[in-house]
């Protein structure tokens, strides 16, 4: 009798539990249905074209270098190689901490360069504010208009700047480019980071572009007009993904991230599964630190004005995936515990429990199958490896995405540091 009492009480909490999932899965379908409906939407919408330009505007590329001897030189060299008037392009390099070649070689290559020396405040976006600085200071006078910001091992198609012009000439002041892979097939690390951004590229700014909505920049190929570095006497975003930060304190502003598809560069992924770990820890945990700054910021924003853009960019920084993935763990154990130990039925605890704990995880494995899917039709040409290769990747690009879940819950919890990224 104390038996039946004890097993219905567990069955009676299993219940709880199973409603609080079913609230938290809702929540996160309404949260990223976006996602779904950029999918579609890619498959029908042509990409956004802009009309030529009447004016070619004056640029300054800001590259940002530590220890980057292998790559910087080629990059250089690609931005050289531009169609586009040499005269109103200006390099500007950051030797930052460097202890290799990186500076004798972008001297070399006559970009102007700036060295700097400082181990307590590690990082990219410091880097940046250093350069912003010193050029506000001393380099007025090249009547700079924008300033576009590429990692050393980015290459540029021959058009970049031509075509990032057009939409920079259209009156947007905030602009992203299309990211492409530049080593997809050494490793299904580094393909499934491909896909990653190939679909961040193809499907959701490519969406967003057509909708006229603001996307966010993504690291690197971006353009910012001069007028933001200046309002803000430098760069003033140094959390571990100053990019997302940047993102959600223009859209916060009301101010719009335009995608320009036709603005191709190509991008270099971690091969190694220990780098990919790294990088995106400190992704997640980035993430987590905006929406801890800025997330409120926005949220009043959004209530103030709501629009499509502060809501995804909302979603962006909310960390959600972290929190539901955690629930998903304790709503498993928990009722793997109660089976083991209060006599549950186990036909009882496989349908209320493990059945719906393996469903929540699938279900966001099987939406990155079918986005790889699509992906790899919509960008075939900038895959370049076999065709058994190309497929094989998508195979295990919900495998790479998967890996994301324990990642950012992690994130929650331990301290991360920035970490280079070998380049090669």
């Amino acid at each position: 009798m104390l038996m039946d009492i004890q097993i219905e009480t567990m069955e009676s909490i299993l219940n709880i539990l199973k409603v609080i999932n079913a609230a938290i899965m809702t929540a996160l379908g309404i949260f990223y249905l976006n996602q779904v409906f950029f999918l579609i939407m890619s498959i029908f919408f042509p990409k956004k074209k802009y009309p030529e330009a009447k004016i070619n505007h004056t640029f300054g590329i800001i590259i940002a270098a530590r220890n980057e001897e292998k790559v910087i030189g080629a990059l250089i060299d690609s931005i050289k190689e531009q169609d586009y008037p040499k005269e109103l392009v200006h390099i500007f390099v950051i030797a930052d901490n460097c202890n290799d070649k990186t500076k004798e070689i972008a001297i070399e290559k006559g970009t102007i360069v700036f060295e700097r020396t400082d181990e307590i405040k590690k990082g990219k976006s410091y880097a940046l504010d250093f350069a912003f600085k010193n050029i506000l200071k001393d380099y007025q006078d090249l009547n700079i208009d924008a300033f576009i910001i590429f990692d050393a091992d980015n290459l540029l198609d021959k058009n970049f700047l031509k075509e990032i012009n057009k939409a920079y000439d259209a009156g947007n002041t905030a602009i992203t480019g299309f990211r492409a892979p530049k080593n997809f097939g050494d490793s299904w690390i580094a393909g499934g980071a491909s896909y990653m951004y190939l679909r961040e590229s193809r499907q959701v700014h490519h969406v967003r572009a057509k909708i006229n909505s603001s996307t966010y920049v993504s690291g690197t190929g971006y353009l910012i007009d001069k007028s933001i570095i200046e309002n803000n006497n430098g760069w003033i975003y140094h959390t571990l993904v100053e990019d997302i930060e940047l993102s959600t304190a223009l859209i916060a502003d009301n101010k719009k991230i335009a995608f320009c598809e036709d603005a191709v560069f190509f991008d270099e992924q971690p091969h190694t599964l220990k780098d990919s770990f790294n990088q995106r820890l400190r992704w997640s945990k980035g993430n987590h630190q905006v929406f801890v700054k800025r997330g409120m910021n926005l949220f009043v924003s959004m209530m103030k004005k709501f629009t499509l853009s502060k809501w995804g960019m909302f979603v962006h920084i909310l960390p959600m995936p972290a929190l539901s993935f955690i629930w998903v763990i304790i709503f498993l154990l928990s009722g793997t515990f109660m089976y083991l130990f209060s006599g549950i039925d186990f036909w009882y605890y496989f349908d209320n429990c493990l059945y719906i704990s393996i469903k929540d995880l699938l279900f966001p494995i099987l939406i990155a199958l079918i986005s790889g899917f699509v992906v790899m039709i919509q960008c075939w040409k900038y895959l370049d490896c076999k065709a058994g290769k190309k497929i094989f990747y998508m195979l295990m690009f919900p495998i790479y995405m998967a890996i994301f879940l324990p990642i950012t819950a992690l994130a929650l919890f331990v301290k991360v540091t920035w970490k280079k990224i070998r380049h090669g």
